[in-house]
């Protein structure tokens, strides 16, 4: 099995290859496959865990866990003419996104999913093609597993 951060990361991909304007173009960082002209693109990045052990469980939990919080960081990439148009374009494309990457509690068990950032519109470049801009997304994903199997999540104890 693999591992739980990229459990997650397959999961908002999944999610948010659901939008139709993406026509498919939702990949794992670095974005293999992603052609560069082909937009708008999503790239998911599983970024970094933390990880607390030590904690006993109770209940169902039972053993010492692993408390893990990771960081997901979602880029949307968008083209277009204009800078109203991609601004537009990215903040209703954000909206979208953040709804389906909320939605992964349906296919990983974790215990919550949060949005900790927001980097607003950045151009990238400025061709003869028009304006790539991009926007990101930060996801801080929090979820248990226990201690020594960075591949099993812990189901949440509500």
């Amino acid at each position: 099995m693999t591992h739980t951060t990229e459990q997650i990361a397959a999961a908002i991909v999944a999610e948010v290859a659901k939008i139709p304007e993406f026509g498919g173009r939702v990949y794992k960082a670095p974005g293999i496959g992603w052609d560069r002209v082909s937009f708008p693109a999503v790239l998911v990045d599983p970024g970094v865990s933390r990880i607390t052990t030590n904690r006993t469980g109770t209940g169902r939990r039972t053993g010492r866990l692993q408390d893990r919080t990771t960081t997901v960081v979602v880029e949307i990439h968008e083209r277009a003419t204009s800078e109203t148009d991609f601004v537009a374009s990215l903040a209703s494309l954000a909206v979208a996104v953040e709804r389906a990457a909320t939605a992964v509690h349906s296919a990983v068990p974790i215990d919550d999913l949060v949005v900790t950032g927001d980097s607003g519109t950045e151009v990238e470049a400025r061709d003869q093609n028009g304006i790539h801009a991009r926007r990101a997304i930060a996801l801080e994903v929090t979820y248990l597993t226990i201690e020594g199997d960075p591949s099993a999540f812990v189901e949440p104890n509500y």
